[in-house]
Formats: structure tokens, C-alpha cells, sequence
């Protein structure tokens, strides 16, 4: 498939268009050939793509444009994949949509975003699945991704030593959960193509805490998986 990614750059971009690339014809998306506040150039760029992943995100809630990027720029990514029949969008949401929160998550938990950087990335999904009649949308809510191994073992045991909490001073004590940039990447690919998951919002984590290396992932993700692979 040729397949286009925002946000190439980034941590997770560079990841996953090095990963992709073993099966795929992949098409970096960067600021410099596809900036996503600019639609005549994103268009461009989505032509003959089956599949985009989009991966592009302003994450400093205090950024003036955070707002231009996160919702303008997914609106223009998704509707230059209308205009060019792209087959399916990935759009990568954060964990983070339901806000303050002292207990894990489910698909069903109704979001409650606390920041503006919160607001924008559920403002994205809305824009997004608004198109879900025009091409196949999936929508994967990704915990906070750590890329090192050592720092990501590191982290949960701090969240052990802390009562299964991190100590943040604007929420006090609140549960985050994480995710390593790899299994990331692998749970990225493996939805590229997968018609079954179309329209449909996963959330993506580690449980925390545990010390095994085994991937986390909700009842709802892992049915998908089981039912599809």
C-alpha cells in the first residue's frame, strides 16, 4: 500500500515510516513538503495515498497555533483524503481526551478534556469521524510513549513506589498510563488495511503498573485483534 505519514519527524513519525517501509511505499509528510495548516499542499501530497496516518500534533497546550495545527491541520489532512479517495485515516488521538482521571479509562468513558491541548485533540476526532461516509476512520487514543526501555521500566516503578500514582502538581494525584514507542508502531501497522475497524475509537496503554513487557490493550482492542489477525 502507499501509505502517508504526518508528523514524520516527530518521535513516533520517524518510527513508523522506518517501520513501514519494510512493507509499504511510504510518503514522509513534513513540515517543509506538507504542512498541514496549508491544504493546497497537503492535498498535493495525498495524491494516489491509500492510506494516511496522521500523525502531526502541537503538544505545548500554551502554543499559540496549537489550535491552528491540532484541528485546522487535521481538518485539511482530512478532507484532502476525501478529495483524493484516500481508503483510510488514522488519526492518532491521546489517551489524554478524558482528562483528570484516578482510574483507567474504557472506549466508553465519556471524555472530559481539562486543557486546551485536551479540547484540540477531541475537536480532531469529531472533524475526523465526520467523514467516516467519504473513507474508513479509525481513531487510536495512544497513553504517553516512551521510547527508551530502561527510562520506560524506570517510570513504572516510580508508579509502584508512588501508590500506582504520578504525583502531578496541577491534578495532584492522578494515574497515567504509558506506552513504548514500538508497541506503538506495531499496533499503527497492524490496523493499516483493517476495514473491521473502521469508524471505531481504540484506546492504546500499558497497564499500569506491571513489569512484564506485555502489551496492554482494552477488551475492545483485543477482541479486534484476535478476531482479525
Amino acid at each position: 500500500m502507499r501509505v502517508a505519514v504526518t508528523g514524520s519527524e516527530g518521535l513516533l513519525g520517524k518510527a513508523l515510516v522506518k517501520k513501514l517501509k519494510e512493507k509499504h511505499e511510504v510518503f514522509a509528510c513534513t513540515h517543509s513538503n506538507c504542512d498541514i495548516t496549508n491544504f493546497t499542499q497537503v492535498n498535493k501530497s495525498f495524491y494516489k495515498i491509500d492510506v494516511v496516518v496522521h500523525c502531526a500534533s502541537r503538544l505545548d497546550e500554551n502554543a499559540g497555533d496549537i489550535n491552528i495545527i491540532n484541528v485546522a491541520g487535521s481538518a485539511n489532512v482530512a478532507l484532502a483524503c476525501k478529495f483524493n479517495k484516500v481508503k483510510q485515516l488514522i488519526y492518532i488521538s491521546s489517551i489524554e481526551v478524558y482528562g483528570y482521571s484516578k482510574k483507567a479509562n474504557s472506549e466508553e468513558t465519556t471524555p472530559f478534556p481539562s486543557n486546551e491541548y485536551e479540547e484540540t485533540k477531541l475537536s480532531a476526532e469529531k472533524t475526523c469521524l465526520k467523514y467516516k461516509k467519504d473513507f474508513g476512520i479509525t481513531i487510536l487514543r495512544s497513553a504517553w510513549i516512551f521510547r527508551e526501555e530502561k527510562l520506560f521500566d524506570l517510570v513504572r516503578k516510580l508508579y509502584l513506589f508512588t501508590a500506582n500514582t504520578y504525583r502531578f502538581l496541577r491534578y495532584g494525584m492522578a494515574k497515567r498510563q504509558l506506552i513504548k514507542l514500538k508497541d506503538l508502531v506495531n499496533i499503527i501497522e497492524f490496523f493499516i488495511g483493517n476495514t473491521a475497524s473502521y469508524g471505531q475509537i481504540y484506546n492504546v496503554a500499558e497497564k499500569i503498573p506491571t513489569f512484564n513487557n506485555n502489551l496492554y490493550i482494552t477488551d475492545k482492542l483485543s477482541k479486534f485483534i484476535l478476531e482479525n489477525q
